[in-house]
């Protein structure tokens, strides 16, 4: 297993435990991304990879995290509960940077209501 495999491991694992029944699911794939009413779903993107010069170092990791949730029709509602997990991930330690509104198009069924969460580097 890749370190970046590892730590995505373990996020995924952070957000699990930390989750107290709000998070339904944590992936790292968005097509398994299933709305559910009063819930969020969290996926782990791929991370961005930074090396500090030219020395045979291990990377820079840094991941982002899309949190999803509600449906087309209860976007308000879905930014109220991602903002909720936020404030529960960020109490389990998850080393949360920045965070932006963005849409989540699930295929068929319209605009769900998303943050994307960028980490600091691991």
């Amino acid at each position: 297993m890749s370190r970046t495999e590892e730590l995505a491991e373990q996020l995924a694992e952070r957000i699990t435990d930390a989750g107290h029944g709000l998070i339904l699911q944590v992936t790292t794939d968005p097509t398994l991304v299933k709305p559910s009413p009063g819930k969020v779903s969290v996926v782990i993107m791929p991370p961005d990879l930074a090396w500090d010069g030219w020395d045979a170092l291990e990377p820079d990791v840094t991941f982002k995290l899309l949190a999803v949730a509600g449906t087309p029709n209860t976007n308000t509602r879905g930014y109220d509960l991602i903002l909720e997990a936020m404030d529960i991930m960020h109490q389990a330690d998850v080393n949360m940077a920045m965070a932006t509104p963005v849409g989540f198009d699930l295929a068929g069924a319209g605009t769900l209501a998303a943050y994307e969460i960028t980490l600091n580097p691991m």
